[in-house]
């Protein structure tokens, strides 16, 4: 009840630029984020045996509160390229990412800022070759370093990697073969928390009534049975690794239909 509002600022620029007879496509995304009054925590690690509010807490308990303090700040620019390239038939896509943010809280009575720098680059190749033939292939890299002004134990660094083939086949007769495969590898600050895995969709689809309104795929979600799903948080108290139990392989059998009236 004793907290103050929160007030945040946001500036936002933006610019995009498109040649369509070269088929290019430029763009660059940037915002900067400041918050007043910012609700943080308060944490204190007990060094005694402690009676607080009619509660005995033991030594080395951890005390949490919420409260204002500024020095939030936050900062992303975003840029991407796209080109088309007649001699191989397919378009050249390009983005890179880069996300700054500032998190103040207070350990054991003093101010701890909690500095977060994250960098995604994606590099991709989607076809242009016929009707007939659509995939996108691309690998991305997202690798994220986390440094606090007190405690630097806490402090890491991680990255993950994906390499992607998504493939769309018109084979004939109103059949189309779809086929998803993600190469994911995950290194973490704790090297037994490093993970490989690989995520593989496959479907076969029949298109019919007329123009092709009604489709029925019979499709399989992770065909090897290795999806995973992990996260790491940061902060000037713990550094945590999560791994999540997750739905894996299962088949469906879907029916889709399509209101439109074009061709």
């Amino acid at each position: 009840p004793d907290l103050d509002q929160t007030y945040i600022h946001s500036l936002r620029l933006g610019a995009r630029y498109v040649n369509s007879e070269k088929n290019i496509s430029l763009s660059n995304f940037s915002s900067v984020q400041n918050s007043v009054n910012y609700i943080g925590e308060n944490t204190s690690v007990l060094t005694s045996d402690s009676l607080i509010n009619g509660v005995m807490l033991q030594r080395g308990a951890q005390l949490t509160s919420l409260s204002n303090v500024n020095g939030y700040w936050s900062a992303q620019n975003n840029t991407t390229f796209g080109i088309a390239v007649p001699k191989i038939k397919n378009n050249v896509n390009t983005s890179l990412n880069f996300r700054y943010v500032k998190t103040p809280g207070n350990l054991n009575g003093e101010l701890n800022y909690s500095n977060a720098f994250t960098t995604t680059f994606k590099l991709g190749l989607s076809s242009n070759i016929s009707k007939k033939i659509d995939y996108n292939i691309y690998y991305q890299i997202l690798a994220s370093r986390v440094e606090n002004s007190l405690q630097n134990n806490n402090n890491s660094s991680y990255n993950t990697q994906t390499l992607a083939v998504e493939l769309n086949l018109m084979l004939g007769k109103g059949f189309v073969f779809r086929n998803d495969t993600y190469l994911q590898n995950y290194n973490a600050s704790n090297e037994s928390f490093n993970t490989s895995y690989t995520l593989w969709n496959m479907g076969i689809a029949k298109k019919f009534l007329k123009n092709d309104k009604g489709e029925l795929e019979l499709s399989v979600f992770d065909l090897l049975g290795q999806n995973q799903n992990f996260s790491q948080n940061v902060n000037s108290r713990y550094l945590e690794e999560v791994q999540t139990e997750v739905l894996q392989q299962y088949f469906m059998l879907t029916f889709t239909y399509q209101f439109r009236k074009f061709n």
